[in-house]
C-alpha cells in the first residue's frame, strides 16, 4: 500500500514539474537576459502548478464529504422530468439519494494532490522571497 501512495506522489510531482516548466518555456524565460525575470519567470510557473494542484485537491477533498451531492441529485431529477426517457425511475427524495451516495463513496479522502500543490506552492513563495532579494539590489 505505501509503494501505491508514493508511486502516486511520484507521478503528480513530474506532472507538476512538467506543467511548471511548460509554463517557463510560454514564458519564453530561459532566454531572458535577467536575473531577476528568470527567477519571476520560473516562480511563476511553480505558482500556476500549485494554484492548480491546490484548487484540485481540495475540490477532491470535499467531494468526498458528499458536498455535491445536491447538485447530482438536481441534475437528475431535472433530467428525470425533462427527459423521462434518459431516467426511467424517480430518484425520490433527496434523503435516500443521500443514504444511497454514502452507502456507495467509502472512500478515503486522497491527500496527495493537496500536499504536492502544498509543496509547489512552498517552492515557489520560495522564489518571490529570492526574486524579491535579486531584484532588490
Amino acid at each position: 500500500m505505501k509503494q501505491k501512495k508514493l508511486k502516486s506522489y511520484v507521478i503528480q510531482t513530474v506532472a507538476g514539474l512538467i506543467l511548471s516548466v511548460s509554463v517557463m518555456f510560454w514564458q519564453n524565460v530561459f532566454a531572458r537576459e535577467n536575473a531577476a525575470d528568470v527567477i519571476r519567470g520560473v516562480c511563476d510557473g511553480f505558482t500556476v502548478t500549485a494554484l492548480l494542484y491546490v484548487a484540485m485537491g481540495m475540490l477532491l477533498w470535499i467531494s468526498t464529504t458528499g458536498f455535491f451531492d445536491i447538485f447530482g441529485f438536481a441534475f437528475r431529477k431535472g433530467v428525470h422530468h425533462i427527459l423521462p426517457v434518459i431516467i426511467h425511475e424517480d430518484p425520490g427524495g433527496f434523503y435516500e439519494y443521500k443514504v444511497e451516495k454514502e452507502e456507495k463513496r467509502q472512500v478515503k479522502p486522497q491527500r496527495s494532490t493537496l500536499l504536492v500543490g502544498s509543496f509547489f506552492l512552498a517552492v515557489s513563495i520560495v522564489l518571490t522571497l529570492v526574486w524579491y532579494g535579486v531584484a532588490g539590489e
